[in-house]
């Protein structure tokens, strides 16, 4: 068979097509082979020792072809250290990686400070290569390493407080691989020896030890003296080390040591107390004291000195004592002063002197007085208050009180009551004590006091002078209702408060009225005017029942025992008959025009008064009340009877109805009552229209109607005027006439228009409901002439017909 030439050459077209496909799928592999690749890595330069730094490598071959395979490998150039990989498996130096994932992420973990410098080999089966070097710069994690000693002396063979504050910035781990937050120490000393203790463990010189981050309060106990060199050298876990040196002066125990004499005075051949106080630095100290005791050249004589156990001490002479505090003595049997001086050394050579100074004489006192008030209660004692003071031994002295009454009498007495006659001894003890007057006669008391020692010292006199004064006190009488009604009991209440503390005062209570027949009742028991009876301080109070209207005062007259009358008043109104009125409404909203029930109860004072009463009511909205069957307007007066009214009120107009009702009595008592009832106006839609608007004179059509109330409830009629002639019939089939309501529901209802004669009937229909609301709909229909409209038809049926033959 042969072909033509445009056969030959697509035959032809499609062998090379099938030659290309099957070549490039033998040279597959060799078209692989020759892309390229990227590589590049990051990593964080700067880190601490013992701390891995991120590194990211990535791998982006320049097309991927599945017979080329890529692999990795590191070379440190400068420092130690090796990687780790995402498992935290560690990758040795010049492992060999099989790259499956482009994007690597691996750390770098130095183990040693300074510049690192890491080589990385990158390449692919075809033994194309790519090199990195990647820097790292490694340093130690720093801290802070405080040294510092709690006091400026040491003291020998005592716990000094030295101080070691480890703070790290960050924490590395140690080159084992454990994480520790603790440091390594060691110390040395220099010029001196000693060790450090903490708590119950000793930490010699030279041997290292474990400290926590943090302060680390050791003890320090020297063993010489003099000024010790401490070095301290703290090891992190990481390597990095601080050194810090501490100068430590070395002393002895230092004491204090104070003689104190009880009292620059003494009588002769008494005893005075004087008081050694020696304190050490250390209580722990093995050092010894001694005390020996001298007179100054300038004493006027010596004494004898002893121990607190009564032993004699020889002037000159050390004994031993130890660090406390002790009670010695001094006596003498000559007067002047005297200067004693105590010394005190330790067992390293220390001494201490202190001295005091007595003189032995007779002891001097103070004496002084005064009154706690000025101005006082005639018959009411008041205290008295005395200080006798002395500075020296007094335990031999015995001191007496004597006074003079110079202006006023009185009486002074003792603390337990008992009298103290007028110039005569009365035994008193040093410091503060009590003596009381009681002036019995009015204005200026004027008493001296003096107080000698059985040695003959006399200090005084101490002058107090008193104004005696009339009781204070406060009287009040109220009532507690100004008006009363005839026959009915008021209350009266009184008060009397004493103004201070009044011991042994009686009171006494008259009373008599003015203005009319009335009486104080205590309970039921009347109390008869114009005769004293007795009272006690307090509140307290009465009844008054007035017999006739009127205006009372009653005046009451309080007595005291001491003869202070007080004087009160009280008026109060009797009145005749009130009352009270109250307005309930049966609702507080109702709708224009509906009555609301309202219960008027009026409430006699007191009960069965039976009085007459009239009322009228004014409101803040129209409307009128209705009692009765009687209707009346805001002014209107109307009569009302006592207890319960029942009455009602219907709002003219919507809103709130501010309702005031005034009612008054046969007695000429006015009282009002308020109430408000809100009427809200009754809404409702009216829509109505024909069935058919066109009909012919005979025919009937249907008038429909829709009342709907919107707010409210409400009972509706319906009128209509018409202009035509027409027969208009409700739904019962009855025969309506315009003008005329009629009474229709609300909903749906229907009505019927017969068609009379031929015109054009025109209605106008209007609903009104129980509030006067009003709405019309206007209804047209025509009417036509039967032939006509018959004719219409016949032709309309005749060319619906004709239109039905076209098809």
């Amino acid at each position: 068979m042969k072909f033509n030439t445009p056969q030959r050459m697509v035959a032809i077209g499609t062998l090379c097509m099938i030659f290309i496909i099957a070549c490039s799928k033998d040279f597959e592999g060799i078209v692989q082979d020759s892309f390229d690749f990227t590589f590049d890595g990051n990593n964080e330069e700067n880190g601490f020792v013992f701390e891995a730094a991120r590194t990211d490598f990535n791998l982006e071959p320049e097309r991927m072809v599945s017979t080329v395979s890529y692999f990795m490998k590191y070379n440190i150039l400068d420092g130690k250290g090796y990687y780790l990989g995402t498992e935290n498996d560690t990758i040795r130096e010049n492992d060999t990686i099989l790259v499956k994932d482009f994007d690597l992420s691996y750390r770098y973990m130095p183990i040693d400070t300074g510049m690192h410098k890491v080589k990385v080999l990158a390449w692919d089966s075809n033994r194309l290569q790519k090199e990195l070097e990647l820097a790292y710069n490694v340093k130690y994690a720093s801290f802070s390493f405080l040294l510092g000693k709690g006091t400026g002396d040491f003291i020998i063979n005592s716990r000094n407080p030295v101080n070691v504050t480890l703070l790290r910035d960050k924490n590395t781990v140690a080159p084992d691989g454990d994480s520790t937050e603790e440091f390594e120490i060691t110390y040395q000393l220099e010029d001196g020896s000693g060790k450090l203790h903490l708590d119950d463990v000793t930490y010699d010189a030279g041997t290292p030890f474990k400290l926590p981050k943090g302060v680390t309060e050791f003890g320090y106990l020297p063993e010489t003296l003099g000024e010790h060199k401490l070095t301290m050298v703290a090891k992190a876990p990481d390597g990095a080390s601080l050194t810090n040196e501490l100068l430590l002066t070395v002393g002895n125990v230092n004491f204090t040591f104070r003689a104190t004499a009880a009292s620059s005075q003494v009588e002769l051949d008494t005893n005075l107390a004087i008081n050694i106080d020696l304190q050490t630095q250390d209580e722990e100290s093995e050092v010894t004291y001694d005390i020996s005791h001298s007179f100054s050249s300038d004493s006027q004589g010596a004494g004898t000195v002893r121990d607190q156990n009564g032993g004699v001490m020889d002037p000159g002479t050390f004994r031993s004592i130890d660090p406390g505090n002790y009670n010695y003595t001094f006596e003498d049997d000559e007067l002047g002063q005297r200067k004693i001086y105590f010394d005190i050394r330790d067992s390293n050579g220390q001494r201490k002197r202190d001295s005091v100074e007595i003189e032995i004489a007779n002891i001097p006192f103070t004496f002084s007085g005064n009154s706690e008030s000025n101005q006082v209660f005639v018959n009411q004692r008041t205290q008295l208050n005395f200080n006798i003071k002395s500075n020296g031994n007094t335990s031999n002295i015995d001191y007496f009180l004597t006074y003079d009454l110079e202006e006023g009498n009185g009486r002074v007495t003792g603390v337990n009551g008992n009298t103290i006659r007028n110039n005569t001894d009365y035994p008193v003890d040093l410091g503060n004590f009590p003596l009381f007057y009681t002036p019995e006669t009015l204005g200026p008391h004027r008493i001296n006091f003096l107080v000698t020692d059985n040695y003959g010292q006399a200090v005084g006199p101490v002058e107090i002078d008193l104004d005696a004064n009339p009781l204070e006190l406060e009287f009040n009488a109220s009532a507690n209702s100004n008006e009363v009604l005839v026959g009915q009991r008021g209350t009266i209440s009184l008060s009397l408060i004493e103004q201070g503390d009044y011991d042994g005062v009686s009171y006494e209570l008259n009373y008599f009225i003015s203005g009319g027949d009335a009486q104080l009742y205590n309970g039921n028991s009347p109390i008869i005017p114009s005769q004293y009876f007795s009272v006690s301080p307090g509140s307290f109070a009465y009844d008054f029942v007035g017999d006739q209207a009127g205006t009372y005062e009653i005046t009451f007259l309080l007595r005291d025992s001491n003869g202070q009358i007080l004087e009160d008043k009280v008026t109060v109104v009797v009145g005749n008959n009130d009352f009270t009125v109250n307005m309930t409404p049966s609702k507080a909203t109702e709708f224009s025009n509906i009555p609301v029930g309202i219960i008027v109860d009026i409430d006699e004072v007191p009960d069965g008064a039976n009085d007459s009463y009239t009322a009228f009511f004014s409101s803040s909205q129209n409307g009128s009340m209705s009692i009765n069957g009687i209707t009346y307007g805001p002014g209107e007066q109307f009569p009302l009877g006592a207890g319960v009214n029942n009455i009602s009120y219907t709002g003219s107009e919507p809103g709130q109805h501010n309702i005031v009702l005034s009612v008054e009595s046969g007695s000429d008592v006015t009282r009002t009552a308020n109430t408000t009832i809100t009427f809200d106006q009754v809404d409702f839609t009216f829509t109505g229209g024909t069935q058919k608007s066109d009909i012919t004179v005979g025919e009937t059509t249907g008038l429909n109607f829709n009342i709907s109330e919107s707010v409210g409830s409400s009972d509706y009629t319906m009128r209509f005027s018409m202009n035509g002639n027409a027969l208009i019939r409700d739904y019962n089939g009855i025969e309506v006439s315009p003008g005329n309501s009629y009474d229709v529901n609300t909903g749906n209802f229907n009505w019927t228009l017969e068609g009379t004669n031929e015109s054009t009937v025109r209605m106008a229909f209007t609903v009104r409901n129980d509030t006067g609301l009003e709405k019309t709909v206007d209804i047209t229909v025509n009417v036509a002439a039967k032939g006509l409209h018959l004719y219409r038809i016949g032709h309309i049926a005749a060319g619906l017909y004709r239109g039905t033959g076209g098809c």
